[in-house]
């Protein structure tokens, strides 16, 4: 669900693990996020670069808030940075 809100944008998606390190990804190539090994629990940085990136970064963040189609476990808050 991340890859597919991702490539509905115009914007180019860039994507990186945080909690992993390492390099950035395509956010639009499901073998690029799978590469990254972004498990529950880790944090992502997202970063878009277009004309419709505002609305690419709140598309992506919704989708990630609601669980990405997996149900949320409420002991578990999902975090967002700015």
């Amino acid at each position: 669900m991340f890859v597919r809100t991702a490539g509905a944008q115009r914007s180019k998606v860039r994507v990186r693990n945080l909690t992993r390190g390492g390099a950035e990804a395509d956010a639009k190539s499901l073998l690029s996020v799978l590469g990254l090994g972004v498990s529950c629990g880790h944090r992502i940085a997202i970063q878009a670069e277009g004309d419709d990136e505002e609305a690419t970064i709140v598309s992506l963040r919704a989708a990630i808030e609601s669980g990405l189609g997996e149900p949320l476990d409420p002991a578990r808050p999902v975090e967002a940075a700015e």
